[in-house]
């Protein structure tokens, strides 16, 4: 055989045994990959929405959502209970609603079923409470319990056997899952043995493919392994690679497509974007982790319908592809603040309470003392209170409360601190004020509240106490003061303002 042909023909033979490695390795290995990734991420995204809707149902139908709120109101007639349970209600409804459409199993469509009847005759006591609040306010407590009573043993033995099933089936996808890319990797094993002479040829393959596996595994984990928190990543220029539910849920994005149009300075406060994108730069520059406790200021984000929110943040710089990129974890704060704030806050008239005055008094005390800036303070006493109630009910003296403090807070300064200090004794902290501008703030105080109910079918007067802070003075002292000067007032006739300053010792 002639050495050309020879040669030929050993190139043909090498370019066929090199087509036969490339369609045995597409066939042993890229295309199982490929299979199995994508069953995987299917089966996966199923039984998540199916683990969040259950999650969600029980948050909003159970001990904690709908009944907790429900349950609230026949015991204690606060309408703000009504409101959360209305607010649960809805909720409850479209969580039912999703798992209907999520599952298709007649055994869970049965449990389903259960919940759902459970979460009927729910709905029929709410209506009947709504359209009967007068008769249901009168009812002892007990009597509208047995009354608006309902059986949901049934319906929380369904949710139970729903997240049961659900699990196992996560957990035997996820067994199934190992149990294939076990398959796999005996299948890639032996076709590299098998192959051996083709080795270094195929090699680079693998490691390519290796790579992007990895970099695609990378970003899938970084962005869905923290879903309690919204996940984003974000390259050199802001842009956004990849986020999680959570963060769109968190910032009202619709889509991925238009969060990829998007940098993450658009869900940044516009007073803060030039100062979040030049610590952004530098902070890529480095190699670090960070909660970003550096921040001078609280940390705010802004959803895309202009709402701001407190929030906090954590950062990480990660290295992919010769580029560096940053991933955030980012925990809205709003319930939290709302919370501080609700602790800090009288209910009835929505000045601060107790609480927060005494804390508040040690802060100015502390910046009188420091600065030697004046400081007064108004104890205010409104007159007869009590036979305010006793003639005209307590719905009436609630009101006269209310108005009172809207009346004071329309003259005071934003630095001014208007809180309930009891009953029907208020206080006001008046930083950088002496005496003198204090009493007429008193006395002005005093007529605007007796012009105000002048023509009412009952007078309503204050007495005020008023005192001007001294060097060194505890809390106990100031307070002492005023509640002094305050019954001075209520002696010499009520309605009008009484002062006690000590001098300094």
């Amino acid at each position: 055989m002639p050495r050309t042909v020879k040669f030929h023909r050993n190139i043909a033979i090498a370019i066929l045994s090199y087509l036969i490695i490339l369609v045995s390795g597409w066939q042993l290995i890229y295309v199982p990959s490929q299979q199995l990734q994508e069953v995987w991420l299917g089966n996966s995204h199923l039984l998540k929405n199916k683990s969040v809707e259950i999650s969600r149902l029980t948050k909003e139908f159970g001990y904690t959502g709908f009944i907790h709120h429900f349950k609230n109101y026949l015991i204690r007639r606060e309408p703000v209970y009504l409101d959360q349970a209305k607010t649960s209600m809805e909720a409850t409804q479209a969580a039912i609603t999703n798992l209907e459409m999520l599952f298709n199993e007649p055994q869970d469509l049965n449990e389903i079923s259960s919940i759902k009847s459970t979460f009927a005759l729910y709905q029929k006591d709410m209506q009947w409470l709504l359209n009967n609040l007068d008769l249901a306010s009168t009812m002892p407590i007990s009597e509208l319990d047995d009354l608006l009573r309902v059986d949901d043993e049934r319906a929380h033995i369904a949710l139970l056997n729903l997240y049961d099933r659900n699990e196992a089936l996560l957990r035997e996808a996820e067994a199934d899952s190992k149990h294939q890319f076990q398959i796999l990797v005996l299948k890639l094993a032996s076709w590299l043995i098998f192959l051996s002479i083709f080795y270094w040829t195929s090699v680079g393959f693998l490691l390519r493919y290796s790579a992007r596996m990895k970099t695609y595994t990378n970003h899938l984990s970084a962005i869905n392994d923290v879903s309690p928190s919204a996940m984003v990543m974000i390259d050199q220029r802001g842009r956004i690679l990849g986020a999680n539910l959570k963060f769109r849920k968190m910032f009202l994005v619709g889509s991925n497509a238009q969060l990829k149009k998007m940098t993450i300075e658009d869900f940044i406060p516009e007073r803060f974007r030039h100062r979040h994108q030049h610590d952004r730069m530098d902070f890529l520059k480095s190699n670090r982790m960070s909660a970003m406790e550096d921040r001078d200021k609280e940390f705010f984000g802004r959803r895309l319908d202009g709402e701001e929110f407190p929030a906090e943040i954590s950062v990480a710089t990660i290295e992919d592809a010769g580029e560096r990129k940053a991933i955030a974890i980012i925990q809205d704060r709003t319930r939290e603040h709302f919370l501080t704030e609700q602790a800090n806050t009288d209910f009835l008239t929505k000045a601060h309470n107790r609480k927060y005055a005494e804390e508040q008094l040690a802060d100015e005390l502390y910046r009188h003392h420091r600065y030697h800036n004046p400081l007064s303070v108004l104890l205010i006493d409104v007159d007869y209170f009590k036979k305010i109630n006793d003639q005209f009910g307590h719905a009436a003296g609630d009101q006269v409360l209310i108005t009172v403090v809207n009346l004071i807070e329309a003259n005071l300064r934003q630095s001014d601190t208007l809180s309930r200090w009891g009953g029907d004794e208020f206080i006001v902290f008046l930083p950088n004020t002496g005496i003198k501008d204090a009493n007429e703030l008193g006395q002005k105080l005093v007529n605007l509240v007796e012009q105000h109910y002048r023509s009412s079918t009952f007078p309503v007067t204050l007495s005020i106490g008023i005192t001007e802070a001294i060097d060194n003075q505890h809390p106990k002292d100031i307070l002492n003061a005023a509640d002094a000067a305050l019954y001075v007032a209520k002696d010499n006739g009520r309605n009008q303002c009484s002062v006690v300053f000590e001098e300094n010792t």
